[in-house]
């Protein structure tokens, strides 16, 4: 199906290739958002899960649509394929957790996010099922 890792099979150096993304979001809004939403009601803590966590995968759902598109996979016909979406889903919240757990300052985060990984799972889904329709130009 889809493989994070297939993006950067082309002999890339991908050290260090998301820490500028990383320093330039660290300025403070996504740790204190998080921990606030840690600690509120179960509904505040799913908006604000929603909230932050739409912003760190982005590049991860991006990468996930660019492998089914690579796939040949981009049509209309799998446009409402649960399977393949939620495949592409899973793969992309692994990678995304694999990646922020590899820095000190997200590792505490991703511990917590990781109790809430159906709801991620859900969010990533609906994030690529969004960005699959707008590059087949349905919406």
């Amino acid at each position: 199906m889809y493989s994070f890792g297939r993006d950067f099979d082309e002999g890339l150096d991908v050290s260090n290739i998301f820490r500028e993304y990383i320093e330039k979001r660290k300025n403070g809004d996504f740790l204190d958002g998080a921990q606030k939403a840690l600690s509120r009601d179960p509904m505040e803590i799913q908006r604000q899960v929603f909230e932050t966590v739409g912003v760190k995968l982005i590049p991860f759902v991006q990468a996930a649509v660019n492998g089914i598109e690579a796939a040949g996979f981009l049509d209309m016909e799998n446009a409402g394929n649960s399977a393949l979406i939620e495949a592409a889903a899973k793969d992309a919240i692994d990678a995304a957790l694999s990646f922020y757990s590899q820095f000190e300052e997200y590792r505490e985060l991703v511990r917590a996010f990781s109790a809430r990984r159906f709801l991620m799972e859900k969010i990533c889904s609906q994030m690529i099922t969004v960005d699959f329709l707008y590059r087949i130009n349905c919406i």
